[in-house]
């Protein structure tokens, strides 16, 4: 069962139970269900998906969120306005009238680069296996540059989540290089 998952994406998910474990804030945190069900969820899918294929589709839309979020970030420190990135035809429903209009309202004043994303939390944890799979098979120049361009976004953000993600992987890949 857990021969069909990439020995990155155990990785990843071994590195963001220790990041839960490490961030929270109460027992009730510690234990990362989010975290859990998204693992499951992977198992569930290397069950019926052919790795490749998923792993090529995943960083093609995952490179268009980090050129995004470097545009976002240069864009508002050049101009001083944040291009949010939401799609204004998908609905958004954060239980209020105009919840598109009042997340536009809200995260248009934040410099904080989040792609697509609603928050820079949650590009950090999507943009972070990327980041896995590359630095783990970084063999030349332009596998180092796609690294050095995923580091850059993820700064960018300025979550702490993202941040302590980055510091671990970064870790974990010293580690693997020594031993």
């Amino acid at each position: 069962l857990f021969n069909n998952i990439p020995y990155s994406l155990n990785i990843y998910f071994g590195l963001l139970f220790i990041v839960a474990l490490l961030s929270s804030t109460s027992i009730s945190d510690a234990i990362p269900f989010g975290q859990i069900e998204q693992y499951i969820l992977v198992i569930a899918i290397f069950s019926f998906i052919r790795y490749d294929k998923f792993i090529t589709l995943y960083k093609k839309f995952a490179y268009v969120c980090v050129c995004f979020s470097l545009f976002q970030y240069v864009f508002y420190m050049l101009v001083g306005v944040k291009i949010t990135g939401m799609l204004e035809f998908l609905p958004l429903d954060l239980g209020l009238e105009n919840s598109s209009a009042y997340f536009q309202h809200v995260t248009g004043d934040l410099g904080r680069a989040s792609a697509f994303f609603s928050e820079p939390a949650k590009y950090a944890q999507y943009i972070m296996p990327l980041l896995v799979i590359e630095i783990f098979s970084a063999n030349n120049r332009k596998k180092w540059f796609k690294v050095i361009l995923i580091t850059t976004s993820l700064i960018f953000t300025e979550s702490g989540n993202g941040i302590i993600m980055l510091g671990i992987v970064y870790i974990a890949y010293i580690i693997n290089r020594i031993l």
